[in-house]
């Protein structure tokens, strides 16, 4: 079959291949069915070679729209992990006690504290990098 005995069938063809790259599957659907009509209306078709140019776009709309699917899931899963990621964080983004307990420290004022909580002398002090407790002051 060639296109200069049916140039209106290949036009369509055309356009619903182009519907089915760009993903319109509404669209191609409807240009599916007037391709449809015209080769019902049609007097002398070859069905065997229309047959081998349709079956290719009936399949690639069906790969467009898994792959659509896939991205669609993969873009999801990608949201939700980064919203696992926001929830598992704390204000400052750290989850370690002994970060909270540093800034807890820095916001107590030294009237407050007392000989079983912090001293002052400890309050003033930064804390060690390995968040050990001094030696020189014990509880």
């Amino acid at each position: 079959m060639s296109s200069e005995k049916h140039p209106q069938l290949f036009a369509l063809v055309e356009e619903f291949d182009g519907l089915v790259y760009v993903e319109k599957k509404k669209e191609a659907l409807d240009k599916l069915r007037q391709l449809k009509g015209l080769v019902e209306s049609m007097e002398s078709v070859d069905f065997q070679s229309l047959e081998s140019t349709e079956q290719p776009l009936i399949t690639r709309l069906r790969l467009v729209e898994e792959e659509r699917k896939r991205r669609l899931l993969r873009r999801q899963r990608r949201k939700e992990k980064i919203a696992a990621k926001r929830r598992s964080r704390d204000f400052w983004g750290h989850t370690s006690v002994l970060y909270w307990l540093k800034a807890f420290r820095s916001l107590v004022p030294e009237a407050t504290t007392t000989q079983n909580c912090l001293t002052s002398s400890m309050a003033a002090t930064p804390w060690p990098t390995s968040f050990k407790r001094p030696k020189s002051n014990p509880p």
